[in-house]
């Protein structure tokens, strides 16, 4: 049987039916039912073509990952 269950955090509309089976199943099974969020700083720090001296690339890189890792944290306390 189910023993623990990984529901993926990514706030999309689908997530909602996922966590309500989620939980149905965790409680029917008693499993450990764990969400999960991922900040993939990977493909936000993208390589581009920039003149030299110029600097605002990291700085708007910087940023997304901060809103990325703040919408992650916001969908791991709802999920709480």
């Amino acid at each position: 049987m189910l023993k623990s269950i990984l529901i993926g955090l990514d706030g999309s509309p689908s997530i909602t039916a996922a966590l309500e089976l989620g939980i149905r199943w965790a409680k029917r099974f008693n499993a450990l039912l764990v969400g999960i969020g991922i900040v993939d700083d990977a493909t936000i720090y993208t390589p581009e073509a920039e003149p030299l001296g110029v600097d605002y690339h990291w700085e708007l890189d910087e940023q997304r990952v901060k809103e990325a890792s703040h919408k992650v944290k916001q969908l791991l306390a709802s999920f709480a």
